[in-house]
């Protein structure tokens, strides 16, 4: 089970957890950088997930851990395995 969010959802953790708003500039570029990294490697794994028919959830939209949870074992159960 692979579970991915979409660019809006990484940029918010990642600014949220680096305090964007108060850091310097210099650490705000870093912080870019690294989600311009975080993005590429989604993108490639998403590709590779989807080409190998392995099951994916998409953990955003709001979600709570136990409806994430919940969508995992129903994802996990399906016989396709497909998530989407």
């Amino acid at each position: 089970m692979w579970l991915t969010a979409d660019d809006a959802v990484l940029r918010d953790r990642v600014r949220t957890a680096g305090r964007y708003a108060r850091a310097s500039e210099e650490e705000r570029l870093l912080m870019d950088r690294f989600l311009a990294r975080t993005h590429r490697f989604q993108t490639r794994t998403v590709e590779a997930v989807e080409s190998l028919g392995l099951a994916r959830l998409d953990v955003g939209g709001g979600r709570t851990v136990e409806e994430l949870a919940d969508a995992v074992m129903a994802t996990a159960a399906r016989p396709n395995r497909s998530g989407g």
